[in-house]
């Protein structure tokens, strides 16, 4: 069971493709961030409001597998997941797929939480494990 899961939907646009209207592996990761993002607003917070108090996430390790390719004008949806409660790292887990439901790219990024008034790695902030699993 995860602690949290978001769907967010973007749709591919012309410059994300290669001559072949295939979407480029790279935008993947933009895709990615794109969830993360809309997942932590649907929690009631923001990376600005993160950085506010003081922490960033700052990405340490990521991965990807192409299933299938996403074409031009596709209409994609990008499920985030946080399958357990962070400790010292959070992995946030992705799916992409189409409006038929195929998938096609699957993968992760771990994120480090960094304090920035101390200049180091800490543990994930209280406020963050409350919103993030304090969701239905």
């Amino acid at each position: 069971m995860s602690v949290l899961v978001h769907r967010t939907t973007i749709r591919v646009r012309y410059s994300e493709t290669d001559p072949m209207r295939i979407v480029h592996n790279s935008k993947y990761y933009e895709y990615f961030e794109i969830a993360r993002t809309e997942m932590l607003r649907a929690c009631g917070t923001s990376y600005d409001e993160m950085e506010k108090a003081g922490f960033t996430l700052p990405l340490i390790a990521s991965h990807a597998e192409f299933k299938q390719p996403a074409m031009y004008d596709q209409l994609l949806t990008v499920e985030s997941r946080i399958d357990e409660l962070p400790a010292a790292t959070l992995k946030i887990n992705y799916r992409v797929t189409d409006n038929d439901g195929n998938l096609l790219t699957i993968g992760y990024t771990v994120h480090a939480f960094f304090n920035t008034h101390m200049q180091r790695a800490v543990r994930p902030p209280a406020f963050f494990v409350k919103i993030i699993s304090n969701r239905d």
